[in-house]
């Protein structure tokens, strides 16, 4: 299984709102792109002692594929390239991570 996960950094200025597109724009790919096994967005938690060690990353998005060969699939399709463009302009930074199990 290949986990994508993909954190970001909103422009400053960023609303509420656009902050809720992102989540909205990125959680509409599994019905989008059938090689998504699963999708995985929510609300940060805290830890129980001192503050989150967060690198200032706001949102993340967990996205599960069976093969690598499907997650390099997913890469090229429209639908990515859909919300990429959809949500430049809010997302100021981004750090993708990507993991076998």
């Amino acid at each position: 299984m290949i986990t994508h996960i993909v954190f970001v950094k909103f422009t400053p200025g960023s609303t509420e709102e656009q902050k809720k597109k992102w989540r909205i724009e990125i959680a509409a790919l599994k019905d989008k792109i059938p090689t998504i096994k699963n999708l995985i967005v929510g609300d940060k938690v805290g830890v129980p002692r001192g503050p989150v060690l967060d690198g200032g990353w706001e949102d993340a998005a967990l996205v599960m594929f069976d093969t690598e060969e499907e997650y390099r699939a997913y890469v090229t399709t429209d639908a990515h390239a859909a919300y990429k463009a959809a949500t430049a302009g809010i997302v100021g930074d981004k750090l993708i991570y990507n993991i076998q199990s």
